[in-house]
């Protein structure tokens, strides 16, 4: 039985919940208090989970990575199933090990200079759009779902060969009411499988989900086009030990799992960072700078994208304030170590990469937005696990480099067009589910850089 590890501080709970109220009011606000009041260990009880928050570097590349063989995805993992089906997120052992293997030359950077392209085409659609082909007719944009429109249409052209056909409004919405189910199972102190009207609608946006990839994959294995996609290039992909392709059912779940978490998590950093932008005119300033300087009025490239240092540091910055991931779990499977403290089997262990990324022992002045701190240094340079936006070890977000990529060609090329403004001055609050996203809509007002310079001349 598993039980509070021999003198780990931590708040006091209440006798029955533990913690459990304070993490469904604001578990962002309490992992951060217990970091702070705490240290970087920390006992939690959550309802009847025993949790220990982890914040000192060593021993979180212990847990996902030097001693990851003493850890599993935590249970919480398996509510993500019951949605995305056992795709790279949610398995583990060698079936993840087979797929991941299979799956990893597709997403190499070296691979990657078509997403460049199509990046760059469908921003600069994006923006025509919010300007209705004028030169400046546009009105304040609700940035998080534009940005879900257009990192959904990417993430499309990327996995498919084209813009979605997807509805993105109906596809969105059904993929927002099954994650508040899902959310509302996690936190729930007891889990029972009722008919209830709740899991019905869940059930429908599930299938209304599989339902338009399903048809997508249909659409692909019946198309006798020849284009070269990443879905044909997963049809092909092979378990190296069995020498086997993908099931049906293998493929929708790995191509449900790569376009659900491929878009909303690019799409959730994108606001986030246009956000920040509209707040401190004089980093987007730099940003405007440095892209005219290196790429004049040209779009960028795989190459090209690499002398764009500030705009890099800009988005790393952007991470390290509001990883879109900024939270994740793993499982004791046996007895172990992490600093002092013994973790004993079935005990949960947390890493909290928006706690981490405001340390104060690892951040000079960690609330404040200096992409500074990035400019010509990598993320590397800081202290090794202290900045986790895309995880850490072998189960590291796959998708890394294509996100990277879509992050910067997007502002790229929003920077080289308009800049945004805020439209109110409230400080937008997260909402903290599987990511990190606004609480509420987020408007801002596009304005073309022409526009501003004719306004300063007037």
């Amino acid at each position: 039985m598993s039980h509070q590890p021999q003198r780990m501080p931590g708040p006091k709970g209440h006798f029955l919940f533990g913690h459990l109220r304070e993490y469904r009011r604001d578990k962002v606000a309490l992992f951060l208090r217990a970091m702070h009041d705490y240290g970087d260990m920390v006992y939690l009880r959550i309802g009847n989970q025993h949790v220990c928050l982890v914040s000192d570097p060593e021993s979180i590349i212990k847990v996902l990575q030097h001693e990851s063989h003493n850890y599993k995805t935590a249970s919480s993992y398996r509510e993500l199933e019951k949605l995305i089906g056992q795709g790279l997120v949610t398995t583990a052992g060698e079936s993840w090990r087979q797929h991941r293997t299979a799956l990893q030359p597709l997403f190499r950077m070296n691979n990657l200079s078509p997403v460049v392209t199509i990046c760059a085409e469908l921003t600069r659609r994006a923006i025509g759009s919010w300007f209705n082909g004028l030169a400046n007719a546009a009105s304040p944009i609700d940035i998080y779902q534009e940005m879900r429109h257009l990192t959904m249409d990417i993430t499309s052209a990327v996995l498919f060969g084209s813009a979605s056909s997807i509805p993105k409004d109906d596809f969105n919405q059904a993929f927002d009411s099954a994650h508040y189910y899902l959310m509302q199972r996690i936190e729930s102190f007891i889990k029972l499988e009722l008919p209830t009207p709740a899991r019905r609608a869940f059930h429908r946006s599930k299938h209304a989900l599989y339902t338009y990839i399903d048809q997508i994959i249909q659409q692909h294995r019946s198309a006798s086009s020849s284009c070269q996609t990443m879905l044909s290039a997963m049809m092909q992909a092979r378990d190296e030990a069995a020498g086997q392709l993908f099931s049906d059912r293998e493929l929708r779940d790995e191509v449900l799992t790569l376009f659900l978490v491929g878009y909303d998590t690019t799409a959730t950093a994108l606001t986030w960072l246009f956000y920040l932008l509209s707040q401190h005119p004089e980093v987007q300033a730099k940003v405007e700078a440095e892209v005219a300087s290196e790429l004049h009025v040209g779009a960028p490239t795989l190459e090209t994208l690499a002398s764009l240092t500030y705009t890099a540091s800009t988005v790393e910055e952007t991470l390290r304030l509001y990883p879109p991931v900024w939270a994740f779990s793993r499982e004791a499977v046996r007895d172990s170590t992490l600093g002092q403290y013994t973790i004993e089997a079935g005990n949960k262990v947390v890493i909290c990469p928006y706690a981490i990324h405001r340390h104060p022992k690892f951040w000079h002045s960690p609330e404040d937005f200096l992409p500074e701190r990035f400019h010509r240094r990598s993320p590397r340079e800081h202290i090794s696990g202290s900045y986790l936006p895309f995880g850490l070890g072998s189960r590291q977000c796959l998708g890394r480099n294509i996100a990277t990529i879509m992050l910067r060609v997007i502002l790229i090329m929003v920077t080289q067009q308009c800049r945004f403004e805020p439209v109110s001055g409230r400080n937008p609050e997260h909402r903290a589910g599987v990511f990190l996203k606004p609480r509420h809509r987020i408007y801002l007002m596009p304005v073309r850089i022409a526009d501003r310079c004719d306004d300063r001349d007037e």
